[in-house]
């Protein structure tokens, strides 16, 4: 019989992908959320910026680190938990869905914003993401139903 669709390498390779590609859009994802504390932003919106950076204000003026560092230290990245807690975020990934989590009490209040901390998201749905998300997929489709 004449097999030039290749459907059985096909069928293999959608099976192989059913159990691969949550694990790397979850990587792809992660990655983006981590790079977000490199980036100082989300989305392509800068965060907000910290008071001890800011002349003219007390934090600048009277730092309680007199360091001069604490004008250039990254935000957010204080001891690196948050960010570490970030890379760490995959709980599990599969065809059905993708968790990410975080256990750090603070995590929450950063990333949506409260009344006396501003909003520096590192994690949710962006458009940014979204055609992370999109180029990946289409990349393991291309992969899937190039047959050779």
């Amino acid at each position: 019989t004449y097999n030039g669709f290749q459907f059985d390498k096909i069928i293999a390779k959608l099976e192989k992908a059913k159990n691969d590609v949550p694990t790397k859009v979850a990587g792809d994802v992660r990655n983006y959320f981590v790079a977000s504390f490199k980036k100082q932003s989300w989305d392509g919106q800068k965060w907000t910026e910290v008071q001890r950076r800011i002349p003219d204000t007390n934090a600048y003026k009277y730092p309680k680190d007199k360091k001069l560092s604490r004008r250039t230290k990254p935000i957010l990245v204080n001891t690196g938990a948050l960010r570490r807690a970030v890379n760490n975020s995959v709980r599990s990934a599969n065809w059905d869905k993708i968790v990410f989590g975080i256990d750090l009490p603070y995590a929450q209040y950063h990333n949506e914003g409260t009344s006396k901390i501003p909003k520096r998201q590192f994690m949710g749905n962006s458009k940014e993401l979204f055609i992370i998300v999109k180029n990946r997929l289409q990349k393991e489709i291309k992969t899937i139903f190039n047959v050779s």
